[in-house]
């Protein structure tokens, strides 16, 4: 027999159905002197277009308390398919030797967001100095301990992608699964 607590689940579940997120993005121009990165997102996983330590851009539009169960993103209920076209965000941005792009999950892209509200450099300074999953996996768990609730990191899936422009092919490229 099922707990009490998951026939609750599934029957929510079945009525309000779930939610996921999506961003895509292109980086167009690398070879020449004009650089760009296109976007097109529905939800709360964000991109964060940094220059110099400084954010340049976040796509889509989001601030801290943005984020919640309930995101304007993918609805899994039939009824709602019919206007999630109308809901996906269009962005881009100009690319300069040395940006940063950071694609980032939604418990992630919101501490990000509140970090650089309170020290900006040093939530990026970190960020791009994250060499190895191991890494990333301390910082996460290290954040969820916070004890400050309002620089916590919501126990929810994190993802963060990190991308560097240079002008020169890179020595080595490191993929992590």
């Amino acid at each position: 027999m099922p707990a009490f607590d998951s026939i609750i689940e599934e029957r929510k579940f079945r009525e309000v159905g779930s939610f996921a997120t999506f961003l895509g993005f292109e980086l167009t121009g690398l070879d020449g002197p004009d650089p760009r990165w296109r976007a097109v997102a529905l939800g709360d996983t964000v991109l964060f277009h940094v220059r110099a330590g400084r954010l340049i851009a976040t796509f889509p539009p989001m601030r801290p308390g943005d984020f919640g169960s309930r995101p304007a993103g993918l609805h899994t209920l039939r009824s709602s398919l019919d206007g999630m076209t109308e809901r996906l965000l269009a962005g881009d941005g100009v690319l300069a030797e040395g940006d940063f792009l950071f694609a980032a999950t939604d418990a992630m892209a919101d501490w990000i967001l509140r970090a650089a509200g309170r020290d900006e450099a040093k939530v990026w300074k970190t960020l791009a100095g994250l060499v190895h999953p191991d890494v990333f996996a301390r910082l996460v768990s290290d954040q969820r301990k916070e004890q400050d609730a309002a620089k916590r990191m919501k126990n929810d899936d994190v993802t963060l992608m990190r991308l560097r422009m240079l002008a020169d092919q890179p020595s080595f490229v490191l993929a992590c699964r």
